[in-house]
């Protein structure tokens, strides 16, 4: 083990660079999602589930539904609401930081008449078949040459939509190959009236290499949940814009990847590095004599961490796995016909699991995380901290979602003393799309036991071969390792940084260490120091 430091000179664009990926497809979707042009991860307390809520778009074909499913199961509709309300073309869904949903009605087939955004309370905050409120912001462009939009995401208040088609010959100053992003309020104008979208950014997205400019207009969008990553979807390219400063989207590093062609039209982010797509296809009960197994809907899943700046990677897939969320992802389970009996509370970063009463099974109490994509072939990493009011044995197992296959288990003795334990393995069942993660403690004792600092993480991301850092960390306190060299051309402010490369850290032009910041670099590689 040694302490590096030096420098290395090179250069590296915010465009880092395009290649051909395959993504993996969960299946086809049933008749009442023939067209998903909209999507959302939600998570259910009633069931400790994430649910991915659609619908479809034209009003001619379509009733204003949004239905509900879970990936292990996709061609069964867990709900259905009716929204009830007027509408032309739904082409987007997005979701704030309390579960409000909005649908944008903003399709081609609405031009030129007034765009709508429906605001209403998420599915989870009521019962019925319909929303108790339904919400309608209108608004305006500041140009009529904006003829159809079908992409759109929340943030801090506010509206995105990012245009998807543009119209020239209406207004000059527009180019049909650029995507023109406008900002509106995320409530209704006082009155009734129309807001005026603010044009907030542009950015280039057909280029002269493209051969059919139709296949890469932006139709869809999804911010991660840590608000640092945002896929833009089209029929070939996935943008994937990483590290950004708030709204400044194209302000981090951009990176593409081409998909084969399809239309697709919906993303969804799982976690903050992997994704949910659909395809759109074609009704088969109307007689359209273009439809065919191969139009049919599909819904499609995608890794994206190798195209993340490592500057601000989070490979944990569970969401809430700092607990720094009392409602979010973790739930109890409690085996019915066992006598095992307790209690889950989560806040400020600690689970408190209060055991009243035990059973005969470490199993028949537990936390878990459900609704985890776990890929076959691939190797895993649990990792988080432990402790009890008194020393008992506890497991943790990632298990199918009705239990009946296990992909992981670990047994192990706790102290009163926090301690992190890690555990590694390696997927050798089929691909699982809602596999669950328990820690068990059901047996032993009647007491209380503490969990914290909770990750799964796929290990050739915590480990990568190479890592790029190309934006600002600020206030951060973290280690990165990786097998071969890691490349750093950003500035550490205020942080406290670890580099461990198992041969090489190049610091290139665009490195400071300011202020209060603490970096260290080693020559150690993945699982060492």
């Amino acid at each position: 083990m040694r302490l590096l430091l030096f420098i290395l000179i090179a250069s590296f664009p915010g465009f880092m660079f395009s290649q051909f990926v395959n993504f993996s497809s969960i299946g086809e979707l049933p008749i009442e999602l023939t067209e998903p042009s909209g999507m959302q991860f939600i998570y259910n307390p009633s069931n400790g589930h994430f649910e991915y809520w659609m619908h479809n778009d034209y009003s001619v074909n379509y009733e204003p539904l949004i239905h509900s499913i879970q990936l292990d199961d996709i061609t069964t509709i867990k709900r259905t609401i009716d929204l009830d309300i007027p509408y032309i073309d739904f082409e987007e869904m997005a979701i704030d930081e309390n579960d409000y949903l909005y649908i944008g009605d903003f399709g081609n087939w609405v031009y030129p008449n007034d765009p709508i955004v429906y605001k209403f309370p998420g599915p989870n905050s009521f019962t019925g078949a319909t929303p108790p409120t339904i919400e309608t912001i209108n608004y305006e462009y500041p140009t009529a040459g904006v003829t159809d939009a079908e992409t759109m995401v929340h943030l801090n208040g506010h509206l995105y939509i990012f245009s998807k088609t543009v119209n020239p010959n209406i207004d000059p100053a527009l180019d049909p190959n650029f995507t023109y992003i406008y900002k509106i309020p995320d409530s209704p104008a006082a009155g009734g009236g129309n807001h005026t979208a603010v044009l907030h950014d542009t950015k280039q997205v057909i280029f002269p290499t493209d051969l059919n400019p139709n296949r890469y207009k932006i139709v869809g969008a999804a911010l991660s949940p840590n608000k640092k990553v945002m896929a833009l979807l089209s029929y070939e390219r996935i943008w994937i814009l990483s590290c950004f400063d708030g709204d400044d989207f194209f302000g981090g590093t951009l990176n593409t990847i081409s998909i084969n062609y399809r239309q697709h039209e919906a993303v969804s982010f799982l976690n903050n590095h992997e994704i949910v797509l659909t395809k759109e296809g074609c009704l088969d009960n109307i007689g359209n004599p273009n439809c065919n197994i191969n139009n049919n809907p599909n819904i499609y899943f995608l890794d994206l961490w190798p195209y993340i700046d490592g500057s601000c990677i989070d490979c944990n897939m569970l969401q809430n796995g700092d607990l720094q969320q009392s409602n979010k992802a973790w739930s109890l389970f409690k085996y019915g016909p066992s006598a095992a009996d307790g209690n889950l509370s989560i806040a400020n970063g600690l689970a408190t699991i209060n055991v009243t009463s035990t059973g005969t099974s470490n199993w028949h109490l537990n936390m878990r995380h459900k609704s985890l994509v776990i890929e076959n072939g691939k190797t895993y990493r649990i990792k988080y901290v432990a402790y009890a009011d008194d020393p008992r044995s506890m497991s943790v197992i990632l298990n199918k979602k009705d239990g009946s296959v296990s992909y992981a288990y670990s047994s192990h003795q706790i102290t009163t003393t926090p301690q992190e334990f890690e555990y590694e393995f390696t997927m050798n069942q089929p691909t699982n799309y809602n596999a669950y993660l328990s820690f068990n403690v059901g047996n032993f004792i009647a007491h209380t036991v503490y969990l914290k600092n909770i990750s799964l993480e796929e290990v050739s991301c915590a480990c990568p071969n190479n890592r790029y850092f190309l934006t600002p960390m600020d206030q951060r306190v973290d280690k990165f390792e990786v097998a071969n060299t890691i490349y750093c051309s950003s500035p550490l402010v205020n942080s406290d940084i670890q580099f461990d490369a198992g041969n090489e850290v190049e610091l290139n032009p665009g490195f400071e260490v300011v202020l209060s910041t603490i970096f260290e670099a080693y020559i150690d590689g993945c699982g060492g120091l």
